[in-house]
């Protein structure tokens, strides 16, 4: 009995107005930064990008859920120098950039019109997996050099950050 209840619970819900008014849309979302490199050994990648899904609802409300992936890296390479001994490091960094804003949305006109302004507001949580390669070479005046390689893969911690769109 209960799972007769449960079914026409359910066929309720999904036939009722307030959600077979509702649009769900599916998409790709892409950008560049507003800003160049930082630096010179600066590799990223110029642009992001991702899925994207917005569930509307009623009284121009909206909720949008994205994951959006960006390619980052770097390469530096130093030289030290003490007495004879010269010490030169490279060290070459990648990441894996995905981050995920949940916004509210409201939109100031309806889905009809050819202009839609809208605001939003939410969070974003982002992850980076890092990989590391890198090497160490010392060399001592008369002696053969030695060289000593690394490499790590580690993930930063998880970051939580406001979000506004327009």
């Amino acid at each position: 009995m209960r799972k007769h209840v449960l079914y026409l619970c359910l066929m309720m819900i999904m036939g009722s107005p307030a959600v077979s008014a509702q649009a769900v849309s599916i998409g790709v979302l892409g950008g560049i930064p507003a800003t160049g490199a930082t630096s010179n050994s600066d590799e990223s990648r110029p642009y992001l990008a991702g899925p994207s899904i917005e569930v509307r609802l009623p009284a121009g409300f909206a909720i949008e859920l994205d994951a959006l992936y960006r390619r980052i890296g770097n390469t530096s390479a130093f030289n030290f120098f003490q007495n004879s001994i010269t010490t030169s490091l490279i060290s070459r960094q990648r990441g894996n950039w995905w981050e995920f804003p949940l916004l509210g949305k409201y939109y100031f006109r309806s889905r009809t019109s050819a202009w839609q302004p809208f605001i939003g507001t939410g969070y974003s949580l982002r992850v980076i997996r890092w990989h590391i390669d890198g090497s160490t070479t010392t060399k001592e005046a008369n002696s053969p050099s030695r060289a000593t390689k690394f490499h790590d893969d580690y993930r930063a911690a998880l970051g939580v950050g406001a979000t506004a769109a327009g």
